[in-house]
This record gives C-alpha cells, structure tokens and sequence, in this order.
C-alpha cells in the first residue's frame, strides 16, 4: 500500500512541522490579502443578472457602474468559470429518441442531448452539451453519500463534463482511473481526468501510471507484474460508480491521432470487424471483441471487469453512433449521455438491421 501512496496518490507529502508552521503564517497573511475587486463585483453582477433577473440598466444603477463595465464583468464571471448554467426542459425528439435506446438495450437511464452545432458531420465537434449533462449526472451521484469512489476513464467528453461540474465538498469520495494514465511514449495523457475531479472533490485522486496500451505482450506483462498496478486496478474494479468514454475507429480517430494504437493496428481490428474502442478493446457492432494482437494489450481494466455495475458512457457525433451501438451491445452500460446527431444515426442503423 506504501508503494501504491507513493506513487500514484495525487496527494502532496508531508512537510516538516518548520514548513507547516511557514505555511500556516503564510496563510494568515493571504487571508488578510483584500479580494481581487473585480472578481467580486463579477460574481455580484452575475448573482443580479442571472438568479435577480436584473437586466444591465438595472445592474449598473445597482451597482454604480456603467452598463458598459456591467457587461464586461457578466463576461469576466463567466471566464472565470463563477456561472454555471442549466435547462431543466428537454426538446421532445431527445425525450423519444431516450425511450427508444432505453427500451432496446434496457439500461437505467439515457440523456439525449440537443445539437449544439448546425453541421453535425462537421470533424470540429462542440462537446460542451454532452459534458454539461455528464456533469449534471455527477452531481446527482456524488449528492448521493452511498457514492464512495468513482473509477473514470478519459477523454475530450469527459474532459468537458469536469470543467462543468460545480465544486462539491467530498474529500471522503475517492477517484481512480480505469485504463492507463500514460501514452506508449509514457508522455501524460491531457485528457486524463483523475486530478481534475478528485480537486473538485477535495479527495484523494489514483492515476494508473501505465500505457492505455502497451506497445507488446512483454511490455503488458512487465507492468502489470508491478504490485502497486496491482493494487490499483483491484481499488479501482470495486469502484461505486464508473464513468467512461468510447472511441470510434474511423480514419483520424483519436485513438490514432494520439499514438495510443499505430494505423497499421487500426487498419488490422476494422478488417475483423472492429467498430469501437471500449476501454481499450476493439469490438464489433455486436459487442464482441475482435481476434487481433493489439487485443492482448491493454493494460487497466478490462471492460468485462465492470460488468453488474453501475457505467455511465459519454459519446456523441454522428461517427461515433456504431461505436455506441457495439458498446451497448456489450451490456456493460446501464446510463448513457449522447447528442440527438449519434442518436439519430443509432436508430437509423438499428432500423436497417430490422429490414435486413
């Protein structure tokens, strides 16, 4: 367990009862540092303006202010991430498109989220939608005192949703992640998300300090022979609640574009079949893994490893839709967050296969 701290535990060490005694005089004196003032009319006008219901005119007599300076402070508030916005109604297509999926792959729970974007095939894909409802659902589970730990996985989507996410004091929720932290060059992973939320919590974050996929058997085989990649996955597999991301496999997919798989690899799963990237397996569109080399190497948690679990998967975009349908089918998932653009071209295939 002392190795696993060491290593993995997102935790600052222990400092000398002289460092502690600095800090807590340095301390004092920044709690006599007088606030920045702008910051603090920022969060006034956004209090008068978003929960007063006050338009500009009013803020600035309010205030004292131009009306000039009001807008310039609502868009500070909004910079420094001091709004956080939500809508509690859901256009009636998402709400069909929800009981569908529901209905045919009988999960928990589906959030269908409008587009955000007039072109939805377009390769730049707004995630801000689908990480505001990920963020949303997260508070809802971690209001919930029964949530102790969270196993995440990583990815743009997922990204998105932490930044959105309001503060929440649980420092006794702790976080771990379910697939390697690192890429094959063992170069961070931007898009891994264990520091990020375990902050917003206030709790103790393990990263997985292996690749998402190792480059051979060998290599797989040497880091999971570590007894703290040992520890970590047996935490992170009793998690209460997982979050995860799926990847699609066209050409240019992140997957690639990253360096986590080479394109020859990409090119040998989608030739047997594979449509999706769950966890670091390549399936097919029924759920089944591909016979493949790179199959053999992934390193963290295998998605059978979650199965009678609770798993939310975030993914959206029309060229993500086979990959969500595959995972769906792997009956791993019980909540699943998505964009009306995959939604739409889910039943579109699900319908073709009706007709076939």
């Amino acid at each position: 367990m002392a190795d696993l701290v060491e290593k993995s535990k997102i935790v600052e060490k222990p400092k000398s009862q002289a460092s502690s005694k600095s800090q807590a005089s340095s301390k004092s004196q920044a709690s006599m540092v007088a606030p920045d003032p702008n910051r603090d009319l920022a969060a006034r006008a956004a209090w008068l303006s978003y929960i007063g219901g006050l338009n500009q005119t009013q803020i600035a007599a309010r205030l004292g202010v131009s009306k000039v300076k009001v807008h310039r402070l609502i868009n500070l508030a909004q910079r420094l991430g001091l709004v956080k916005a939500s809508v509690e109604e859901v256009p009636l297509a998402c709400v069909e498109l929800e009981n569908i999926i529901i209905a045919e792959f009988g999960i928990k729970s589906c959030i269908i989220v409008p587009d955000l974007i007039e072109n939805c095939e377009s390769a730049e894909r707004n995630y801000t939608a689908i990480g505001a409802a990920g963020a949303r659902f997260l508070q809802t589970c971690l209001e919930n005192k029964s949530t102790q730990s969270i196993g995440i996985g990583k990815g743009r989507t997922l990204t998105s949703a932490i930044k959105q996410l309001v503060k929440i004091d649980r420092p006794d929720v702790e976080v771990y992640s379910v697939a390697g932290s690192l890429y094959r060059s063992l170069a961070a992973n931007p898009y891994d998300v264990v520091l990020s939320l375990s902050k917003h919590l206030g709790g103790p974050g393990y990263f997985l300090p292996v690749p998402y996929i190792a480059s051979t058997k060998s290599e797989k085989e040497q880091f999971q022979s570590q007894s703290y990649v040992q520890e970590l996955l047996h935490m992170a597999q009793k998690s209460d609640l997982f979050v995860i991301g799926l990847g699609a496999l066209n050409k240019g997919s992140h997957v690639v574009t990253t360096g986590m798989i080479s394109e020859q690899e990409r090119l040998e799963v989608c030739a047997k079949g594979a449509v999706s990237d769950l966890l670091g397996s390549f399936i097919d569109i029924n759920g089944n893994i591909v016979d493949a080399p790179v199959n053999d190497l992934v390193v963290g948690l295998h998605f059978e490893d979650l199965k009678n679990k609770q798993v939310l998967a975030m993914a959206g975009g029309p060229d993500k839709a086979e990959a969500i349908l595959a995972a769906l089918r792997a009956n791993v998932i019980t909540d699943l967050i998505t964009d009306e653009a995959a939604a739409n071209r889910m039943i579109k295939l699900l319908d073709k296969n009706l007709a076939a």
